[in-house]
């Protein structure tokens, strides 16, 4: 009996790890489907130009915002068959979307030092007629508002002050200010009372949505709403939130976190000073320049005097000698005085205001592509690109954690959410290392290649790591990762080697018998044996005639004196 318990609950436990075995299988899975559903769907955003556009903001300056998931703000131009004709039509996309925030246009709330403490946030449009238009079919937007906004016309006070930065820049440029001819229109992300979201349904004309919002309030819940108006028109206000956490559609991510606010300080803001101090020098440079470039003449009148009256200096010009009386031996009619070049003392303060901004904005010449007058060895660019990479690795792993966590697991309420398809949908959690993997990439790139070289071959080393072969094509899909390049495009699979090498084995035990095949073997080997010394021959030929050609003018250069 007591056999039997013990193998009883042996069972038990074979079943539950076989169990458990068969859901970690089965969530994998579902992470991989996810995982890639999720990859589409960024690629159909276009997310890396948008986050490409976040880190040029973030760098100049200092904050770069992202916004997503949003969903049915999308239009796929699509061409349908109308009897004999085709015509192109916008439908929805139901995939999300992405979208870079142009910082000057975010107004979120000033107390908030992370965009997830925010109570509300402001974004601000500058559309056109043909875009409220546009968005009236797009998002839904209250016609008859967008009728009456059309009608008005902008507003003049849009070129009186709310977008001073971009009357500016265009005032700079002398590009005029069309600026005048848009509207200014909000949308608004925040929690508002029951009371004011029924007031603006009604006023848009929507009873039955008030009346049913308002049947069903929760006094103590926290209704957060997407607001949009213009003018004083509310042209749409929608009372679900699109997304089920609540969660704040923006992601904010700084180049160097601020201390008061979620705006952080960008790299100019860091190297004003040093930057200051550079154009300082450099104007003092050209200053100088400019009064060195020619000599400073003074003429002594009671000597000469110029033919055609005027003093100035010319080519060919005739002066004529004075009377000489009450003029001694020595009395020059010219002389000459140059101003003395500072270049050098003004371009070393020059680069001593670049050194300061090398390490104020902790972004060093190597990390530009210069390399200096480092070493090229292999240790010695590991070590230099290390140094290079502290900085950035605390950038990047600022930007996992302020942008792409927080955008992922959005995407990945979404799908949850609106996703019909069930097979990807589990309790997952987001794990961003994607930056961090890319800033070592070329140290591993190096490493792998190393590895690859010099274990495979080592005596003892060797053995322990090709004895399995299956550690040898990881590796190599490693490398070929490292290289920016897709291992499923050039590698093998297992089951191919495995075939290959049978056949390769199969083809050596297989000794040909015709003699006309052996001929032909033989004569293609002595055919490749043949080319390989003319191109040998060919290539030491012309060795040789370099040689002697370097010999020859090294001797004429010793005869002459003059240099190559």
């Amino acid at each position: 009996e007591q056999q039997q318990r013990v193998k009883e609950i042996a069972d038990s436990f074979a079943e539950a790890a076989r169990t458990t075995n068969d859901e970690l299988k089965e969530a994998g899975q579902r992470s991989d489907r996810m995982e890639k559903a999720i990859e589409d769907q960024l690629v159909e955003a276009d997310y890396v130009t948008q986050c490409r556009m976040v880190i040029e903001d973030g760098c100049k300056l200092g904050t770069g915002i992202l916004k997503g998931p949003m969903t049915a703000q999308r239009l796929r131009q699509q061409w349908r068959a109308d009897g004999d004709d085709w015509q192109m039509v916008a439908v929805p996309d139901p995939l999300p979307e992405f979208r870079r925030v142009d910082p000057w246009h975010f107004f979120p709330d000033m107390s908030a030092a992370r965009i997830d403490e925010a109570e509300f946030t402001f974004e601000r449009h500058l559309p056109t007629r043909r875009d409220l238009k546009r968005l009236a079919k797009k998002l839904g937007f209250n016609p008859e508002a967008v009728g009456r906004l059309i009608a008005e016309g902008p507003r003049p006070t849009i070129s009186a002050g709310e977008v001073d930065h971009l009357v500016m820049l265009r005032a700079v440029n002398d590009e005029g200010n069309p600026i005048s001819e848009r509207y200014v229109m909000w949308e608004f992300h925040g929690a508002l009372e029951c009371e004011e979201i029924c007031h603006m349904l009604r006023a848009m004309g929507q009873e039955d949505k008030a009346d049913r919002f308002e049947k069903n309030k929760d006094p103590l819940a926290d209704h957060r709403v997407i607001l949009h108006f213009c003018n004083n028109e509310v042209l749409k206000i929608a009372p679900e939130y699109p997304l089920d956490s609540g969660e704040s559609l923006y992601s904010v991510w700084n180049f160097q976190r601020g201390e008061t606010s979620m705006f952080g300080i960008g790299v100019p803001n860091m190297m004003a000073d040093s930057q200051a101090a550079l154009n300082s020098a450099w104007r003092m440079m050209l200053d100088n320049a400019a009064l060195s470039v020619g000599p400073q003449l003074l003429v002594n009148r009671t000597v000469v005097t110029p033919q055609d009256g005027s003093y100035s200096i010319r080519p060919l010009k005739v002066w004529l000698l004075s009377s000489t009386a009450g003029v001694t031996p020595n009395a020059k009619p010219f002389e000459v005085f140059n101003i003395e070049i500072n270049q050098q003392a003004l371009g070393g303060i020059i680069e001593l205001a670049k050194a300061f901004i090398d390490e104020e904005t902790g972004m060093p010449t190597i990390a530009q592509g210069e390399q200096g007058a480092s070493t090229q060895t292999l240790g010695g660019m590991s070590i230099l690109f290390n140094s290079a990479n502290v900085i950035f690795r605390r950038i990047v792993k600022a930007w996992d954690d302020d942008l792409t966590k927080p955008t992922i697991r959005r995407a990945f309420d979404w799908n949850m959410q609106f996703n019909p398809d069930t097979s990807i949908k589990g309790d997952m959690q987001v794990d961003a290392r994607g930056s961090s993997v890319l800033l070592v990439r070329e140290i591993q790139s190096q490493n792998l290649m190393n590895i690859m070289t010099n274990w495979t071959t080592h005596p003892v080393i060797g053995p322990w790591f090709m004895a399995k072969k299956d550690n040898v094509r990881p590796g190599l899909a490693k490398t070929l990762q490292t290289m920016m390049i897709d291992p499923d495009e050039l590698l093998a699979t297992i089951e191919e080697f495995d075939a290959y090498m049978r056949q390769q084995e199969e083809s050596k035990g297989q000794e040909p018998s015709d003699p006309n095949a052996i001929k032909m073997q033989i004569a293609q080997m002595e055919q490749q044996s043949a080319e390989k010394l003319a191109t040998l021959e060919f290539t030491t030929r012309e060795r040789i005639a370099q040689m002697q050609t370097h010999v020859a003018v090294a001797r004429l250069s010793a005869e002459t004196g003059m240099s190559e």
